[in-house]
């Protein structure tokens, strides 16, 4: 009986901690018309401090702010770089994705512009979630 009461108790701490798993999307911010999404699973911090991570586009409904348009079968995406040493971003690259997830077509910049983070940005907002470990907020421009 006792074995039985642990083996439920097992299962139901491991079915509670995907419950409280976060969300691989997370809103950045938006304009008017689109809204940016941090890919949070595919995130890759590296040995320098810099971190690469890719963000999906999605265009909003004609005429209605934070209705999400999934009439396409594709969406943008940007592939980012925040340095939280410099405090600087790079745009690396821009792609197509599949409502799966699934890049279908990158293309990467051969030496990308370096920009300083500014408040008020999405690389604000990025750089605040990966570098200073905050929450995300999205940063709402319009």
């Amino acid at each position: 009986m006792y074995r039985g009461a642990g083996l439920l108790f097992l299962i139901m701490l491991i079915q509670g901690c995907a419950a409280l798993e976060e969300p691989r999307w997370a809103m950045l911010g938006d304009t008017e018309s689109e809204a940016y999404f941090i890919d949070r699973k595919s995130v890759k911090r590296l040995q320098n401090g810099t971190y690469h991570f890719p963000v999906r586009v999605n265009d909003y409904k004609d005429d209605s702010i934070h209705t999400i348009d999934d009439s396409h079968d594709t969406n943008r995406v940007l592939f980012y770089e925040v340095s939280c040493r410099k405090k600087r971003w790079k745009e690396a690259g821009r792609g197509v994705m599949d409502k799966e997830d699934n890049i279908l077509f990158k293309h990467l910049t051969p030496l990308p512009a370096s920009n300083s983070i500014k408040p008020g940005t999405i690389h604000y907002s990025a750089y605040n979630y990966l570098c200073r470990n905050e929450s995300l907020a999205a940063i709402h421009n319009h």
